[in-house]
């Protein structure tokens, strides 16, 4: 089973945001993107414990008094039922929701709405302006706002079971109406009051025993201190003993402890732990439940819902954990949803799972996903996809905004070059992701399709087949009418009298920023010659050996710049002898010395310009546009 789309109207934070969903649901977005509204809004059609009376504070807060007629609606499909049968709807009640039939895909709705027919037939004027009193709700099937279907059967048969963010699992371990183990005992078959009853009886013995041997004098004291306290009239006759000594009482006794035979309460462990122990015993129940029912010929579609279970886990936990627990909900094709700040469940996770929230002040909260995206792909290039998504790529879909390179030397650099203009990423948002080459078209279109505002330096490679700029040409067909943008773009490009930097700049307003050639040569155009040579120089020292053959090739390219000359820079820059990636880090160390030592203008002349344009670009993309320089709100 999945839930393949939702439409939420009016509810919180969403004016109107619809979204076509993968087999899980990961949500994931800033904080106040909308997480647990989004949760909350299944919740309202789903989740048989959820209150469905809203008030004033649950309508979208546009514009305009709450209560003045709107409605608050949610709309939820539901397919894939699976089994051997795709076309089996296995609920008779979920039959009569079906607004298609091949494959089937059933449809609920939840509507708040303001109750007109009560005036009408009290023959009353009806109000401009409704109370809270005047609204009541329903969920109906299909479209059809009359239409009636069984909630109790929907929430026996495919109740959405939620756990808190903010669950206390020592706590309620200790509670049995709240404890795990409270519906394990109730689904294992072992246990019953029969079976109990000899152990029950034990217990009494024993406890009669040790209260005869060791607590009799105590038992009299506390009755005589009673008596003297109230007299013989009153008094109740007070009796030590245990407090389990029926079926009953033991069930209700028992916890989960840990380390092994040392028998310690669970709250003695780290939280992260307790958390693992709280989702296998929530697995585990799920499993019995199932099983239990299918024994019974039942069809059972429970929905679990988790906010940010990541609680407390360390890094590797997070992943073993979450992949176990989606590779079950895949196995049991039951659909899990969960809203999470980790980068290491979504590393775990399937992209087409990913549901990216962004809250728009004006417009609303909005919801996207790669769903759609990723069937349209072959299986190679979506394996390719999510591999790409690592632990240090998937932050990329927590960001406000995400700057692509092409390898960790990008990296390296631009993060130097931003310490020089005293730019840090951290507080605009912005990540930078190495895509470990020029393949940029299919995290480019993860960007799109996820809603992430993205900028990309690739360098001009003018010698290769497909150069930086046909690269950004054909990357052009990510975007909205991506076809027509990139054969016009083409056309440019291919019509030899108009100049590439015309084409440059176009690419450009697109967030593709291409340099001339490679980095190397726009290192020293910006400069920084000497800081090149003195890498060479401290690589040498570090070998014990005088290299000079790199600094000959920068004073050889400066007195005559040939790609030849160039080309030799290259070469003496990837010496086996210490990589690319080490002659970087030693370069970075000398461009922020030197940019130490001289004043503000010279900083920011030493950065290339297009790695400047492309962080303004995005530095552009997230700030508010109703946000001036100095941070304030502008009417």
């Amino acid at each position: 089973m999945r839930i393949s789309y939702i439409c939420i109207e009016n509810f919180r934070n969403f004016k109107k945001c619809e979204v076509n969903l993968g087999q899980n649901i990961i949500l994931i977005g800033e904080n106040k993107a909308g997480k647990s509204n989004f949760i909350t809004a299944l919740r309202l059609v789903l989740d048989p414990l959820q209150n469905r009376q809203l008030t004033a504070d649950d309508f979208w807060g546009g514009s305009g008094y709450p209560f003045d007629g709107r409605s608050i609606q949610v709309t939820v499909r539901i397919t894939d039922f699976g089994g051997k049968k795709p076309d089996l709807v296995p609920l008779t009640w979920l039959s009569s929701c079906l607004i298609e039939q091949d494959p089937p895909v059933a449809q609920l709705t939840y509507l708040f709405y303001p109750d007109v027919n009560v005036n009408e037939k009290d023959q009353q004027q009806v109000p401009k302006q409704y109370t809270e009193d005047d609204y009541k709700w329903k969920i109906y099937p299909k479209d059809d706002a009359e239409g009636r279907i069984s909630l109790s059967g929907m929430w026996q048969d495919m109740p959405l079971n939620f756990i808190n963010a903010l669950r206390d699992i020592a706590g309620d371990s200790n509670v049995w109406s709240r404890s795990p183990l409270n519906e394990l005992i109730k689904l294992s078959d072992d246990i019953s009051p029969e079976k109990i009853q000899p152990y029950a009886d034990k217990i009494a013995n024993t406890s009669q025993s040790m209260v005869n041997d060791l607590l009799q004098t105590l038992g009299e004291e506390i009755n005589s201190e009673l008596i003297d306290m109230v007299g013989k009239l009153y008094s109740v006759d007070p009796r030590l003993g245990l407090d389990i000594t029926n079926p009953d009482a033991i069930v209700k006794a028992l916890r989960v402890f840990v380390d092994g035979d040392q028998n310690r309460p669970i709250s003695r462990t780290s939280l992260g732990l307790q958390n693992a122990i709280y989702l296998s015993l929530l697995s585990l129940q799920l499993d019995k439940r199932l099983k239990r029912r299918a024994g019974r010929n039942k069809h059972y579609l429970p929905i679990v819902t988790l906010e940010e279970p990541e609680a407390h886990l360390h890094p590797h936990l997070q992943r073993l954990v979450f992949k176990n627990f989606l590779d079950k909900a895949r196995a049991r094709n039951l659909p899990v949803i969960i809203s999470s700040h980790s980068p290491y469940l979504v590393s775990a996770a399937d992209i087409a799972d990913l549901v990216r929230l962004k809250d728009e002040k004006k417009t609303g909260g909005t919801a996207s996903s790669a769903f759609e995206f990723l069937k349209t792909l072959e299986d190679r290039d979506r394996k390719d996809l999510s591999r790409f998504l690592d632990i240090t790529k998937s932050e990329m879909v927590f960001a406000k905004a995400v700057l692509f390179v092409e390898g960790d030397v990008e990296i390296l650099l631009v993060k130097t070059f931003m310490d020089v203009l005293g730019i840090d990423f951290d507080e605009y948002g912005i990540s930078v992701c190495n895509v470990y080459g020029v393949n940029f078209y299919h995290v480019a279109m993860l960007a799109v399709k996820l809603g992430i505002p993205f900028a990309v330096l690739t360098d001009g490679d003018k010698f290769n087949p497909v150069n930086g700029l046909q690269r950004g040409i054909n990357l052009a067909k990510v975007f909205e009418n991506g076809n027509e943008i990139k054969n016009a773009l083409q056309e440019q490009y291919d019509n030899k009298t108009v100049d590439n930097d015309v084409v440059r700049k176009e690419l450009a307003n697109l967030g593709v920023f291409v340099n001339d050639w490679t980095l190397e040569p726009t290192l020293i155009e910006a400069g920084l010659a000497e800081e090149l040579k003195l890498t060479f120089q401290e690589l040498g020292d570090e070998l014990g050996q005088n290299v000079r053959a790199g600094s000959n090739h920068i004073d050889g390219y400066l007195a005559n710049p040939t790609d030849e000359n160039m080309r030799n820079i290259l070469t003496a820059i990837n010496d086996t002898r210490w990589g690319k990636g080490r002659f970087a880090h030693r370069l970075c160390t000398h461009i922020l010395t030197m940019a130490e030592a001289n004043e503000e203008g010279k900083k920011q002349r030493i950065v290339p310009a297009y790695m400047v344009d492309a962080v303004d670009y995005l530095i552009k993309q997230v700030t508010p546009q109703d946000i001036d320089e100095a941070g304030e709100n502008v009417e």
